[in-house]
């Protein structure tokens, strides 16, 4: 009888759900991506979102367990990994302990306990997303170096370390969270956006608030509220990094202040981690790799700016499998 593992990725915009077959290594037989509720707090019936969430992923790995012509029984899948984007307490019964997921919205909750529950599946892997997806580029794509550093780049930024040839997660799950390193920009742009004293950004914050997805827009949107030369920047559309990207690439000197300050201060936080760490290896995965080689040829310039002496020749990587590393992740953990 074949099994199958199911690999969820839980991310602050949205949740991908991965059906592998399990064998002698993992084969992806589909995948999906749905949008991640994000109302938070309770929904209109009363659900807890950990809950929702959670069943809106089972929901889509039976919709692609039905596509492929499989059975939906517990019996069925063998397990079922999830990536969360929050720290993972271990847990001496497997019932790991996810201490809050700041943007989704979650407290402390057990993963497992509700998977079990919805789907009769007692094998249950919860792994940190970024860890995840570092597991999974370590494994299965090619960023095969001895210890390097992965670096997820989307609504927030996370990190995965790998180290001896084993996922490093630290004494109390939050090795990798590379997106709270408190950071001062001392840039140029954001200077002339406090100064306005029209914004209520501030001068010194966690490396996400700056130079996430959701940190660029912000960062675009307090300019365009700001600055005159910023007036009207976003037209009608939505403050969204992909808008910022697309405009640099044309060459829209506003655009470009922007991408400039998101790369000073994602390349002073890469050439901190290099210091402490030093990787083998940095690799940049998560939903803003689809800027291309804009953004990895920027990062690389500007971190080698930034990095301490032998550092600078740290390489600066993306991930061969994209976004979907954290469900390969997900359900390698399960292995």
């Amino acid at each position: 009888m074949e099994k199958y593992l199911i690999g969820i990725d839980l991310g602050g915009t949205a949740t991908k759900v991965g059906l592998f077959r399990a064998g002698d290594n993992l084969t992806l037989m589909d995948k999906a991506s749905i949008p991640t509720y994000r109302e938070g707090g309770l929904s209109s019936d009363g659900e807890d979102p950990a809950r929702r969430m959670l069943t809106d992923g089972i929901d889509a790995a039976r919709g692609l367990l039905e596509k492929a012509g499989r059975v939906t029984e517990g019996a069925r899948i063998a397990g079922i990994g999830l990536g969360v984007p929050g720290p993972v307490i271990p847990s001496s019964d497997g019932r790991d302990l996810v201490d809050g997921c700041v943007n989704l919205g979650w407290g402390q909750v057990i993963p497992a306990d509700i998977l079990t529950e919805l789907t009769g599946v007692d094998t249950v892997a919860v792994l940190n997303d970024a860890n995840a997806a570092a597991l999974g580029e370590w494994r299965f794509g090619e960023s095969k170096t001895e210890t390097p550093a992965f670096i997820t780049l989307g609504t927030g930024i996370g990190g995965g370390v790998i180290r001896d040839g084993e996922l490093y997660s630290g004494a109390f799950g939050s090795a990798g969270e590379f997106g709270h390193m408190m950071i001062n920009p001392s840039h140029p742009l954001l200077s002339r956006i406090l100064h306005s004293g029209k914004t209520d950004i501030t001068a010194a914050a966690d490396l996400e608030y700056y130079a996430s997805a959701s940190g660029i827009a912000r960062i675009g949107k307090a300019a365009s509220d700001a600055l005159p030369e910023f007036e009207n920047f976003f037209g009608d559309e939505e403050p969204t990094s992909r808008f910022i990207f697309d405009r640099a690439k044309e060459g829209d000197p506003r655009a470009l202040e922007l991408t400039d300050f998101f790369f000073h201060v994602l390349g002073r936080g890469l050439a901190s981690i290099a210091v402490s760490l030093d990787p083998s290896a940095f690799i940049i995965g998560g939903g803003m790799i689809a800027a291309g080689d804009f953004l990895v040829d920027g990062l690389r310039n500007t971190y080698r700016q930034y990095a301490f002496g032998p550092t600078q020749k740290t390489p600066i990587l993306t991930a061969r499998l994209g976004s979907d590393a954290g469900i390969w992740g997900a359900a390698a953990s399960l292995l």
